[in-house]
């Protein structure tokens, strides 16, 4: 009976779009009618017409009913423009190529693989260190005008394969594979090596219940993420450089670059981090359902009697995400919401240094002291409706979607402490129009989108009166403004996407170009002390991109 009410439900707002629908204008079925076949295939559409295909757990990669599809890519990108963060760049260029593709090899064996390269190098740059983002706790130039050219080498392998071992069990395996390399080439410099690996192994269960399909998955995870920094200088010896070790809402202390601490300039500093976790999937149509759970433990610096350990952490994540869905005959309509909440708490070890019989220093730790605490929480609800489907590309989709995050931080340098908490939200939708021309297809979107936030910059307190000798935390207020504004301030964007698919002369291969602009513009009250040009900034990004899809 419920899932009647839920298809009844969709069914109605289907029918209120029907005017729009293409099968109602006898032009539009002049539209595609004519196109080769080869045409009428869309991978993202693909991709998301099922959301089994896009979860972690590679067993459901056995319930793939389409045509085998691959997508490859090559592009370029610029982005030009203030409306970063304190770690972006006003002026970026990427290259990226990627390929990816869902296959099945047999009745009851189906594989997904992707590889991609991208090149990033940005001007101007500065901020944080590391690549990563939602940091223990980060390290920060404690200067603006050190400001220098970045580059990042990133590769990324992903092999998935699930078999079906009887009619309603199957069983899969997933590993996400990420390399990069990352370099900042102006005094102090850092040079960053990063690997990041999931593994997921699955099962799914497949059985009816008064006649309907009913689909069971679990899966196991394990994630383990090290990124390596490198500190040295080219330049002057005499010159002082100096890093804030932010433990978090940039607060913390300055520490001087040399042969110790966290900026040890004769050491390789790995920030680590591994993680266990399990998830649980569940479809029952027109419902899908996908929660997981992961708790991880991490830390900076090396683990050994000979080394020091600079930190500890814990991180726990919470997804929960539903999709509703319903196929009609050429149309389909879905309603995606997701929630997830991640807690880490960062601690910084207390220890000494003694030298034993043989002349060797080794360290002793103490009790640990809580450094932060920091929470993410994420919900994303999306409606996507697809209207005159042809094959495997809809005549019309029509996006809409409303996006919150709240970030929750408290840094602590005893007594002190900061408190930051800010909250985002955006709204934005899209349209997209594929229609024939000059024996192709063109995809015609036009996607805009209104975004602000509320919190204050920071909140200061101490948990009891300071003595007139205790010193107090160092901070980085221009950066602390910049990443405010970017998270809070009101700002609306627009963009236009041209996408032209042909069958290339001489084959029967399906080759497209592509090529998008999106504008970001942003009012802003940041003070002008700490505004470094960002009041009122906008970004610009251009991309051209060719490929094929077979």
């Amino acid at each position: 009976m419920l899932t009647k009410k839920i298809t009844a439900l969709l069914s109605c707002i289907l029918l209120c779009h029907s005017i729009a629908s293409p099968h109602s204008d006898p032009r539009s079925e002049n539209m595609l009618h004519a196109q080769d076949s080869l045409l009428l295939r869309d991978y993202r559409f693909v991709q998301q017409s099922s959301p089994w295909l896009t979860q972690r757990n590679a067993a459901a990669l056995t319930l793939f009913d389409n045509e085998n599809i691959a997508e490859a890519e090559l592009s370029f990108t610029h982005a030009n423009g203030k409306l970063t963060n304190f770690s972006g760049s006003p002026s970026l260029n990427i290259f990226q190529g990627a390929i990816e593709s869902y296959y099945r090899l047999s009745p009851r064996a189906v594989v997904y693989g992707a590889i991609s390269y991208d090149n990033q190098s940005g001007k101007d740059m500065t901020g944080s260190v590391f690549m990563q983002d939602r940091l223990p706790f980060d390290i920060v130039e404690d200067s603006l005008t050190n400001m220098g050219r970045k580059h990042r080498d990133t590769y990324h392998l992903v092999g998935a394969f699930g078999y079906q071992v009887t009619n309603g069990f199957a069983i899969g395996m997933k590993a996400d594979y990420t390399a990069a390399n990352y370099a900042k080439y102006k005094d102090l410099r850092h040079k960053n090596k990063l690997m990041n690996l999931d593994f997921t192994a699955g099962v799914l269960g497949s059985f009816k219940i008064h006649g309907s399909n009913v689909n069971v998955g679990l899966d196991y995870n394990y994630h383990r993420r090290t990124e390596s920094v490198e500190f040295g200088t080219y330049g002057k010896a005499d010159k002082v450089y100096k890093s804030l070790i932010d433990y978090g809402a940039l607060m913390g202390i300055v520490e001087q670059f040399g042969n110790d601490g966290y900026t040890d300039k004769t050491n390789e500093m790995p920030l680590f981090e591994d993680a266990h976790g399990v998830g649980l999937q569940l479809e029952f149509l027109p419902l899908f359902l996908s929660a997981s759970y992961s708790h991880a433990t991490g830390y900076y610096g090396r683990q050994s009697q000979y080394t020091i350990t600079y930190t500890d952490h814990d991180r726990d994540i919470f997804t929960l995400q539903g999709r509703l869905s319903h196929a009609f005959s050429t149309s389909r309509v879905s309603l995606d919401v997701k929630y997830q909440s991640e807690k880490l708490e960062n601690r910084i070890n207390t220890y000494r240094g003694l030298t034993n019989n043989y002349g060797a220093t080794y360290y002793e730790y103490y009790d640990a002291t809580k450094s932060g605490e920091k929470a993410w929480r994420n919900f994303d609800i999306d409606y996507t409706l697809h209207l005159g489907i042809r094959h495997e590309l809809p005549t019309w989709t029509i996006a809409a979607g409303y996006h919150w995050q709240q970030r929750d931080i408290t840094a602590y340098l005893y007594p002190y402490y900061r408190q930051q908490q800010l909250n985002t939200s955006e709204v934005a939708a899209s349209v997209t129009r594929n229609l024939g021309l000059l024996g192709g297809i063109l995809g015609v979107t036009l996607k805009g989108g209104y975004q602000t936030g509320s919190g204050d910059p920071y909140h200061d307190g101490s948990f009891v009166t300071p003595s007139a000798k205790q010193p107090q935390p160092a901070t980085m207020e221009a950066f602390l403004y910049r990443d405010y504004e970017y998270l809070t301030a009101k700002q609306y964007h627009f963009g236009l996407q041209l996408k032209y698919n042909f069958l290339f002369p001489g084959t029967r291969l399906n080759t497209f170009f592509r090529t998008a602009f999106d504008y970001r513009h942003a009012t802003t009250t940041t003070p002008d002390d700490f505004s470094s040009g960002f009041n009122n900034p906008n970004r610009t990004t251009f991309l051209i991109a060719a490929g094929h899809t077979f």
